[in-house]
This record gives C-alpha cells, sequence and structure tokens, in this order.
C-alpha cells in the first residue's frame, strides 16, 4: 500500500523512489492545498461546523511541523539543489514573500559554507547511474510534485504562502491564507 489504499506489486522490489527530502517542503504544500480544498466542499455537508473544526485542528497540526523545518535547513538545501526544482520552485512558490526566499537562500548558503565548501570533488569518469524507468502509475502527491516541476504556480492549484509562515496571520477557527 502507498498510503491510497491501492496495492501494488513490485518488479524486482523496486517501483519509485520514496521517502526523498526533496520532497517534504511539497509535502507540506500538498497537505496545504488539501486542507483548503476539503474546507471549500465542507460547506456543502449538513455538518459543515464538524468538517471546519477537524480542518481547522489538521492546519494547526501542518503549521508545527512545517514550522520546525526552519530548524534544519536540510530540507530547503535537498530542494533548492535538487536539478528539477532549484530555486524557481521557491519563487514560484513564495514569490509574494521575497523575505521567505531570502531566509531560505541564507540558509543554504550557512551549509554550503560551513559543510561543503572545503570538500575535494573526486569525479570518476565512466562511472555513471543506471538511467531510471519512468513509472506508469503516480499517487495525487507524486503528480503534485510532477506538475510543480513544469508549471508556473499560477496554474496550479496551490496556495502559494506556506503555514509556517501564516502563524502570525492566522487564527485557530481560521487558518486562511492572507
Amino acid at each position: 500500500l502507498e498510503g491510497d489504499g491501492i496495492q501494488r506489486k513490485r518488479k524486482r522490489g523496486w517501483v519509485g523512489s520514496y521517502g526523498n527530502i526533496w520532497d517534504v517542503i511539497q509535502g507540506f504544500e500538498f497537505l496545504k492545498a488539501k486542507l483548503e480544498e476539503y474546507k471549500a466542499v465542507a460547506v456543502d455537508y449538513s455538518d459543515a461546523e464538524h468538517f471546519r473544526i477537524n480542518i481547522n485542528l489538521g492546519w494547526q497540526k501542518l503549521n508545527k511541523y512545517y514550522t520546525i523545518l526552519d530548524e534544519t535547513p536540510i530540507y530547503y538545501v535537498a530542494l533548492a539543489l535538487y536539478p528539477a526544482y532549484r530555486w524557481g520552485w521557491f519563487e514560484e512558490r513564495w514569490g509574494k514573500h521575497p523575505d521567505w526566499i531570502a531566509t531560505a537562500k541564507e540558509m543554504v548558503q550557512e551549509v554550503w559554507g560551513t559543510e561543503y565548501r572545503n570538500l575535494e570533488v573526486i569525479l570518476s569518469p565512466g562511472n555513471e547511474p543506471v538511467a531510471k524507468r519512468r513509472r506508469k502509475y503516480q499517487n495525487a502527491f507524486e503528480e503534485y510534485c510532477e506538475q510543480s516541476r513544469y508549471e508556473p504556480s499560477s496554474r496550479l492549484s496551490t496556495p502559494t504562502t506556506t503555514p509556517a509562515r501564516m502563524r502570525s496571520s492566522a487564527t485557530p477557527e481560521s487558518p486562511r491564507d492572507e
């Protein structure tokens, strides 16, 4: 099972990659978008208040853990250095908040300066990795990540603010974007 309830047989023990560090921030953005989507749909149910309360509790939990990411810069480093995303991902998603981008860049620069700047680069010719097979099935999160590689955020359904950064403007009753 991959969390979506669909049982799959794996070919030779490997179909894709799971737990990639560069997917963590995107995972929070994905979950945030889903909560917003569910909040909009919940209005149509007879017990909308029940849904609203639980969605707000989800927002609080998401915000708690998203805020903790700032304590560990490796999540920002991994996303900024991943070839499919780089800084474009931050600029697309957080474009309305250049201070967030500046903070992420400072974190990445600090990690580079303290951990990697003085390492020797050793190249070994002819030792290239095996090409990956393209997957035929993607779950909703994988589709979201794939879409965010190639499309500007203006065409994606995800809002451009992050729960960790919304703490000052969100209330427990209404953790909405600014």
